[in-house]
């Protein structure tokens, strides 16, 4: 039974450092594309919600991946 538990506590913190370097690589992934928005907003030839929507969404994915690799650090 203890053997399971570790076994559990384990593989939920692979699960979550898994999780985490998938959003951290989805928001690094995104990156080219807020600068694209950067540079067009700059020509005039995008609005700034893109470019807000653009960083958003990078900060979120980030986000979430540092909190998925906090909490994993907790489950040890």
């Amino acid at each position: 039974m203890r053997a399971l538990r570790k076994l559990g506590k384990t593989l939920h913190q692979i699960w979550l450092e898994v999780t985490g370097a998938l959003f951290i690589g989805i928001g690094v992934l995104a990156i080219p594309s807020a600068w694209k928005e950067l540079r067009a907003f700059q020509l005039g030839h995008a609005p700034m919600w893109r470019l807000l929507l653009a960083g958003l969404f990078i900060a979120m994915s980030v986000s979430f991946g540092i909190y998925s690799f906090w909490k994993a650090r907790r489950v040890r």
